[in-house]
């Protein structure tokens, strides 16, 4: 089988975009041979900021043929009375692509009718991968895309040469008015000439790129960044942390050439988060510390170039880095002149929303919704004892760096400097750091606040912001949400079980919308309350997903009940740890049959039935008391694999003699009603509080194994 190598050549790619690109590329090349009966290749993909490459093994270089029989016309319709056949055939035969001497009669229950045997596919590969490579492309979507060239072509940038090597042959495709040829292009100033390939060969294709001064793989650019940065921190003892800093700039250059600089070490005066904020966000260099932990200055910047040997790249980097640090001073000077604390009341300018106010009216919000969820019962014991004065002052001075000059400058800084400049005003310690924790976790693998006023702060910082946005009507729409409430929502359900390891969803909910502004705004909120919970049950589900968790036992655990993140994580674990038990199908089969026996709309009783009067189910009901108090005992105190294993090893053989002997649908009401009482108690014992699991799949003697016999019992 010949192999597929592909590079499409653009314009500047943004470094964010190549990954996504790359793999929606590849995925869609699998999806066309899967789809066209070649099967399902290997593929890779690589890229730089100026290509992306895929090479794919196991195509085949014919499509599989099949044969299909179709029925046509009736034999009268085909033919005439002396046995020719009638322009109704001919059409058929032509529409079939067969000869009308290849058309056979055959009998069926409606009669005698004409039949062709039609031949399917057997195509050769290479005339395929034209609309193949097309359907592919068109199909990577990116943040951005532009629009040019041909009419309807969108792409994230210009598409300007493209190699397509099947084996030795050139694909004869044509993607965005390029057409496909067996050259590449090499760097584009110091190799810019074509690269011709002698075929699909991966490596031929890396080794002559890179004597063109292109490295293709992302991950050996990688090395090379980190390798050069090692280099210049080892002189200092420094170690290397930058990885995500490595593969952006990676991801910028084809062929990464270190250029090292200094600037004034008068700037080290500055606090270290606007020196690396400038040197990394705003300029991708690399700060050097030393084994000391402190910066040096000096910095490692990299040049899609092949050297320096006059220094003009050296200087151009130390230069614009020397205007960015000189502004950052001149902004960190100013805004010491004026403490946080006086930056306050300039937040009433700032943020304002009709029927909410301005952002000095949220500080207030958060800062008495955080007061109260302080002197919940079931928060942590350091968080009861935080004073609400100080809670208070954090919630006020939280969002004050956002006057500062240099946050302005630098927005990435937010929390962070205001942390800095509170420490600076003498505010306590705990108050400056809760100013940068409340904004922890900002990602999913974030770490979370490291004080407990942080931790406050940040849990009604969520919560206040969802009331907020479901209140003006801005709830998330498809892949849209650009105020960030699933950010908000994931972090809030973050900061419930792993923060503070408690609490409701519900009582949190409440509380954000009794703080809302009286009127509009409230009615508003107090309307959208369940669809809040609604949203943050389906965010605490993908969240349970993203953590390895089977999407049944998630489903089965959420209809238990999905107001307690904590919980609900906890019931994950234990019936993790029962489905590895020769137990569980046992389990499973007691929950699953005396859920799927009750009527949909029935309504179940509080009181225990009475009158039963068979063995059976007078066996069951006493399992049922024996066990009651005990498995409730246990799952009030969240011992839920013991409670589970209690509850199974008392129910299952009842359950399952009951069902044999026992006909529930019996015509008398009184009867019925109250096999269907006992049944709905034993069930709601287990399901009500953990986890309905007649919604897990495929349980051997389980769920899958007995629903046809729970449903006739």
């Amino acid at each position: 089988m010949p192999d597929l190598l592909v590079e499409i050549g653009t314009e500047e790619i943004p470094a964010g975009y190549l990954r996504g690109a790359v793999e929606a590329l590849a995925e869609g090349l699998r999806r066309e041979c899967a789809a066209a009966g070649l099967g399902t290749p290997d593929v890779r993909g690589d890229s730089t900021p100026r290509r992306l490459a895929l090479l794919a093994r196991g195509i085949p270089a014919t499509q599989p043929g099949s044969e299909k029989l179709v029925r046509g016309p009736t034999r009268d319709a085909a033919y005439d009375a002396g046995g020719n056949p009638t322009p109704v055939a001919q059409k058929f035969a032509a529409a079939q692509g067969v000869p009308v001497s290849a058309l056979e009669v055959r009998e069926t229950p409606k009669g005698a009718y004409v039949h062709a045997m039609r031949r399917e596919g057997g195509a050769a590969t290479l005339s395929l991968l034209p609309g193949m490579l097309e359907r592919a492309l068109a199909a990577v979507v990116s943040p951005k895309s532009m629009r040019w060239g041909p009419p309807g072509v969108r792409f994230a940038r210009p598409i300007r040469s493209l190699l397509a090597l099947f084996g030795a042959d050139v694909v004869p495709a044509t993607l965005a008015g390029v057409r496909a040829s067996g050259e590449a292009r090499g760097h584009r100033f110091l190799a810019p000439g074509p690269v011709r390939m002698g075929g699909a060969d991966w490596e031929e294709y890396r080794e002559k790129l890179r004597a063109a001064r292109v490295v293709v793989e992302t991950a050996e650019r990688v090395r090379l960044v980190r390798g050069a940065v090692e280099a210049s921190l080892a002189r200092d003892g420094g170690a290397f942390t930058r990885e995500a800093l490595a593969e952006e700039v990676a991801n910028l250059l084809e062929w990464p050439t270190p250029v090292e600089g200094t600037y004034d070490e008068a700037y080290l005066a500055l606090p270290d988060a606007i020196l690396e904020a400038a040197m990394v966000h705003h300029q991708r260099y690399f700060p050097v510390r030393g084994r000391d932990g402190k910066l040096r200055a000096r910095f490692v910047a990299f040049a899609d170039r092949g050297g320096d040997a006059a220094g003009e790249v050296r200087a151009g980097n130390e230069r614009v880095l020397r205007a960015r640090l000189s502004d950052a001073r001149f902004f960190f000077e100013g805004d010491r002149k004026k403490p946080l604390a006086a930056r306050v009341e300039g937040l009433r300018e700032m943020g304002v929303q009709p029927d909410l106010g301005s952002l000095r009216d949220r500080a207030d919000r958060v800062a008495r919704l955080a007061t109260r969820l302080a002197s919940s019962p079931r928060a942590p014991a350091a968080v009861r004892a935080l004073a609400p004065a100080r809670i208070e002052r954090a919630a006020q001075l939280a969002k004050a760096d956002l006057l500062t000059e240099v946050v302005g400058e630098f927005p990435e800084l937010q929390g962070v400097m205001g942390e800095i400049y509170a420490r600076l005003d003498g505010e306590p310690e705990e108050v400056a750091v809760s100013i940068r924790d409340h904004y922890q976790p900002r990602a999913a693998k974030d770490p979370l606040p490291a004080t407990p006023l942080g931790l406050l702060l940040a849990l009604a910082d969520r919560a206040m912001a969802l009331a907020e946005g479901f209140a003006l009507g801005r709830e998330p729409t498809g892949a849209g949400d650009a105020f960030g409430l699933r950010r908000a929502a994931y972090g809030l359900l973050r900061l419930l079980r792993e923060g503070l390891g408690a609490g409701k969803v519900s009582g949190i909910v409440h509380a954000a919308v009794a703080e809302l502004p009286a009127g509009k705004a409230r009615s508003a909120g107090e309307a959208k309350k369940p669809a809040i919970a609604a949203f943050l049950a389906d965010r605490l589900s993908q969240a349970a997903l993203d953590a390895g968790h089977p999407h049944d036992l998630v489903r089965a655990v959420i209809a238990s009940g999905a107001d307690e993140p904590a919980d609900v994580f906890a019931r994950l674990e234990a019936l993790r740890r029962l489905a590895a038990e020769p137990g569980w199908p046992g389990l499973v089969e007691v929950v699953d049959r005396t859920k799927r026996i009750l009527p949909k709309d029935w309504k179940p009783r509080l009181e225990m039935p009475a009158g039963l009067a068979l063995p059976e189910e007078q066996v069951l009901q006493r399992a049922f008391d024996g066990c009651r108090g005990e498995v409730q005992r246990l799952l009030d105190a969240r011992d839920y694999v013991p409670a589970a294993r209690l509850y199974r090893d008392s129910l299952a053989a009842p359950v399952h003699e009951f069902f044999a002997k026992v006909f529930v649908n019996d015509p008398d009401p009184a009867v019925r009603e109250n096999r269907l009482t006992l049944l709905s108690r034993v069930n709601r014992l287990f399901s009500e509080r953990v986890a309905d699991l007649a919604l897990v799949e495929g349980v051997v003697g389980g769920a899958a194994a007995t629903r046809s016999a729970g449903a006739t019992a």
